[in-house]
């Protein structure tokens, strides 16, 4: 599984939309959907933020 799979596998696990895990990761919704779409190439520090929202967990970076 690539991690775009897996980011989109804990939004729709937790119920979230891709506007409501860009806001609690502080991000666009259009970041969230080039990371579930494997377009967008972000930092380790924002992968973990958007993974970690959506699987309601704390972040540090």
């Amino acid at each position: 599984m690539i991690f775009a799979d897996l980011l989109r596998r804990y939004r729709t696990a937790a119920g979230l939309s891709q506007v409501e895990l860009a806001e609690r990761a502080g991000m666009s919704a259009q970041a969230i959907s080039g990371l579930e779409r494997g377009r967008r190439d972000l930092g380790s520090c924002r992968w973990q933020r958007a993974t970690s929202s959506a699987a309601k967990t704390s972040w540090r970076c």
